[in-house]
């Protein structure tokens, strides 16, 4: 019989490496870009306390990384990580051969939904101002497709793909949240203060999970600046929990009428 160990060492190596290339990359002090538009709040507080990705961090991103890299090789990568600039903001299209503007995502969701998540298409919507496209492709990979919490089915990896087209006004629209939405991340950048700008999508700070020995939901926080900014993305999920709490508590007749009056 063959003798297997684990081998921690090397498993530490690799993790030590993967973490030393995230750590060593450019940095993001100068212009803007277009994730900033969408999660400004956080963008600034990035920059201001220059924040090192953890291995939580990097262990997300990493799949993604790999699945862009080996769609990018097979459409054809000189025509990949082609990068344009408006208003100051810089757009770097994983695909665009001067006809096809294609954004590539992953997502670690176990169903795949009818449409894409309202911020692909904000930022499908940024990249066609900056790069003077009326339309733009979304194509979201799904590893974890079909995977159920209990274990009684494995993952399969499905593959969506949309294309959002933008009218004139709304492309204008676009131009014109950019101009403005650069021009207060400028002022927060020298201030410090993020009031006057959006908050961030709720998920992006944290989520609600279930603790099993309490038997209660509870709010898992994600965003590492969730302290310095007062987190008003947080007033959603927070009235979400209090519901999910207070509804566990109720008998299930109870449980029933409250679900068919919940909004």
């Amino acid at each position: 019989m063959p003798l297997v160990q684990a081998d921690k060492k090397f498993e530490q190596f690799i993790i030590d490496k993967i973490m030393e290339n995230y750590q060593t990359r450019e940095g993001r002090d100068g212009k803007w870009h277009v994730s900033d538009l969408m999660f400004p709040r956080y963008a600034v507080f990035s920059r201001k306390y220059n924040r090192i990705p953890t291995r939580e961090d990097v262990g997300f991103f990493l799949t993604g990384e790999a699945y862009h890299e080996f769609l990018q090789k097979l459409l054809g990568e000189h025509d990949s990580e082609v990068r344009g600039e408006l208003f100051n903001v810089l757009g770097t299209a994983d695909y665009f051969d001067g006809d096809t503007l294609l954004e590539i995502k992953t997502s670690r969701k176990w169903t795949v939904p009818d449409k894409p998540q309202d911020h692909y298409v904000e930022q499908a919507g940024y990249y066609c101002a900056i790069f003077g496209k009326p339309s733009a492709r979304i194509t979201i990979i799904y590893p974890t497709a079909g995977r159920k919490w209990d274990g009684s089915a494995s993952s399969t990896i499905e593959i969506q793909a949309w294309n959002v087209s933008f009218s004139v006004d709304e492309i204008q629209g676009i131009k014109e949240r950019m101009k403005e939405l650069t021009t207060l991340l400028d002022k927060s950048r020298e201030t410090g203060k993020v009031d006057s700008l959006p908050p961030c999508p709720d998920w992006k700070y944290g989520g609600i999970e279930r603790d099993k020995e309490k038997q209660e939901y509870f709010i898992k926080v994600r965003c590492p600046f969730a302290e310095q900014c007062g987190a008003p993305c947080a007033i959603d999920l927070i009235k979400e929990l209090e519901y999910k709490n207070a509804n566990r508590r109720k008998p299930k007749a109870e449980k029933g009428l409250a679900s068919r009056y919940h909004k």
